[in-house]
């Protein structure tokens, strides 16, 4: 569904979905205490897929302008820095989703999951399993797997605890000790406003700072990248069917 410009109305690129349906509000009640929590998991989820399509929207808009010049400049700093600030949000909501599965591992086993779950493809089971390994696999609550413990430290370090100052300010030292032109100067913007100010150091020790705690795991961001569309891709489906179970009993969805 494309959605047509009025006046001086410009919508926002490819938000393009499908046809608007309304379900029954009621399909995540439940008087039944478990089934209470299977339905607010699910809840979770779909919220969970909302946020990593939208940080995956904005990481599309910014492919579509990345610069292809060579050299230092104001707009690449600022894209680079924007690029760096989705790699760490992405990171941290798919840490916080491995933290949901591990917490609630009884639910898995819960008939309406299980029911959900055994309807799907061989690559949405495939997906899923992917995601309960990370989240599982854990000696005590360290994750032993490298894609998981990656994410423990990037969310603790680099994305959501900004109180955790020493590991930034280290990405910084070692920025700043790299012999290439970017880390000759620390280059900042300073305008009249918050639009045209931006402290270019900030994001190179952040972006430091993130790929090394990658790296200490053996992992790049392009891994990162992939478990996400994997990971979207299963919870788009495994909601979709937990909305059809759910409505099967109750009055047909209708369009609008």
């Amino acid at each position: 569904m494309k959605i047509q410009s009025v006046g001086n109305f410009t919508p926002c690129p490819d938000f393009d979905l499908a046809e608007l349906q309304s379900i029954n509000a009621n399909f995540l009640d439940a008087t039944d205490k478990k089934d209470r929590e299977v339905n607010a998991y699910i809840l979770t989820l779909a919220l969970i897929f909302n946020d990593l399509k939208g940080l995956l929207w904005v990481l599309e808009r910014l492919s579509e302008g990345k610069s292809k010049e060579q050299g230092i400049s104001a707009y690449k700093g600022q894209w680079g820095g924007f690029n760096n600030q989705y790699n760490r949000l992405v990171m941290g909501v798919l840490h916080e989703l491995l933290e949901l599965v591990n917490k609630n591992q009884k639910i898995l086993e819960h008939p309406l999951f299980k029911s959900c779950l055994q309807k799907q493809s061989k690559d949405v089971k495939k997906y899923w399993g992917l995601i309960a390994h990370y989240a599982t696999n854990r000696k005590g609550k360290k994750p032993t797997t490298d894609l998981g413990y990656a994410l423990l430290l990037v969310r603790n370090n680099a994305a959501f605890h900004y109180y955790q100052t020493d590991s930034l300010y280290q990405g910084y030292q070692n920025w700043k000790s790299k012999a290439c032109p970017e880390s000759k100067f620390a280059y900042v913007s300073l305008g009249q406003t918050m639009m045209t100010t931006r402290f270019f150091f900030a994001d190179a020790a952040s972006e430091n700072c993130v790929n090394t705690l990658l790296n200490m795991q053996g992992l790049e961001m392009t891994n990162i990248s992939e478990v996400i569309h994997q990971v979207n891709s299963a919870l788009r489906f495994i909601v979709e069917r937990y909305i059809k179970n759910q409505n099967s009993q109750m009055p047909s969805s209708s369009k609008r």
